[in-house]
């Protein structure tokens, strides 16, 4: 589990597969965010990507019996689940292997130059995550259409 200012991540099991998923469940409501990850998942949806996770904006998907808010159901982000370390960690543990730097940097210019064209773009990097010297975004809360 990880938590932010604005949401909590679950990792959670599919039993019936084994596949692991990443669920984000909404703090604090805010203004524009369905339409906002409405649109992000509509456009990602015919993106083929190793850079991207695919997401689902699922909107009254978690029930929860609370005396604290008027509403009992509540929108989730469905995603894939990636096992990683942030970008920050790998570069402290890294900073004397001059080859794990340098293939980081090229393939982070491999990302950026993916990213230049596309009809979307990620203002939140604090969330990429390395994984066998790939990158993959593992939050679309700074995405934009």
């Amino acid at each position: 589990m990880s938590s932010g200012n604005f949401a909590v991540v679950f990792k959670m099991k599919d039993e019936r597969d084994g596949k692991l998923y990443a669920v984000k469940c909404f703090l604090k409501e805010q203004e524009g965010r369905s339409e906002s990850y409405k649109l992000i998942a509509d456009e990602l949806e015919f993106v083929s990507s190793n850079f991207l996770t695919p997401i689902k904006y699922l909107e009254k998907e978690l029930f929860v019996d609370t005396k604290n808010s008027d509403e009992n159901e509540f929108p989730i982000l469905l995603m894939d689940w990636v096992e990683g370390k942030t970008l920050d960690k790998y570069l402290r543990k890294n900073l004397g292997d001059q080859y794990a730097l340098e293939v980081l940097a090229y393939r982070f210019s491999q990302l950026a130059q993916w990213l230049i064209p596309q009809p979307f773009a990620h203002g939140d990097l604090t969330h990429l995550l390395h994984y066998q010297f790939e990158f993959k975004s593992s939050s679309h809360s700074g995405s934009f259409v």
